[in-house]
C-alpha cells in the first residue's frame, strides 16, 4: 500500500508543470548588473543570457526577457559565437548558478521510498 501510493505521488509529480511569470533583467551590452539594470515590466516565461565571443574574450552581453519557452542553450566554437545560458527564477539572468528542480527532488525521494 506504502509503495503504491509512493509510486501514484511519483505518477502525479511527473504530469505537472506549471508555467509562472518570473522577472528578468534586459539589457543591451551589459557586462555586469546593478541597481540600474532594467528588470522586465512584462511577464516572462523564461529568461537568457547572452555572451558573445571573439577570440576566446566575452564581447559583449545581453539579457533577455522571453515571453514563452524558446531559449536554447548554446556554446561559442573555437571561442567564437554565442554561450546562451536559459533559466527561469526570478532575476536568474545576472549569473548563472545551477538551481535544482523541484521535480527532480520529488522523483529522488519517491525513489528512496520506494526503496524502503
Amino acid at each position: 500500500m506504502y509503495h503504491s501510493f509512493a509510486f501514484g505521488l511519483l505518477i502525479v509529480a511527473g504530469t505537472f508543470t506549471t508555467t509562472h511569470a518570473v522577472k528578468c533583467y534586459e539589457c543591451t551590452n551589459c557586462t555586469t548588473v546593478n541597481a540600474n539594470t532594467k528588470m522586465s515590466t512584462t511577464a516572462c516565461v523564461q529568461c537568457s543570457k547572452i555572451q558573445t565571443y571573439a577570440n576566446n574574450k566575452v564581447t559583449n552581453i545581453d539579457r533577455e526577457c522571453l515571453s514563452d519557452k524558446t531559449c536554447v542553450a548554446s556554446e561559442p566554437k573555437d571561442g567564437v559565437g554565442l554561450k546562451k545560458t536559459c533559466c527561469e527564477m526570478d532575476l536568474c539572468n545576472s549569473g548563472f548558478i545551477h538551481q535544482p528542480i523541484w521535480s527532480v527532488l520529488i522523483i529522488s525521494i519517491c525513489t528512496m521510498l520506494l526503496r524502503c
